[in-house]
């Protein structure tokens, strides 16, 4: 079984599919800030 994130974003109050991730790194933009999330990490 492959570890897999579905990653989706609230855009016009809709969510918008923006990737299926098994290892890579995705930037989220939170308000003031944004994070590097690396997905290779949460399957250890």
């Amino acid at each position: 079984e492959e570890n897999l994130a579905k990653v989706f974003e609230l855009i016009n109050g809709r969510y918008v599919k923006l990737i299926d991730a098994t290892d890579e790194t995705l930037k989220f933009h939170l308000k003031n800030c944004s994070i590097d999330f690396d997905f290779s990490k949460i399957w250890q």
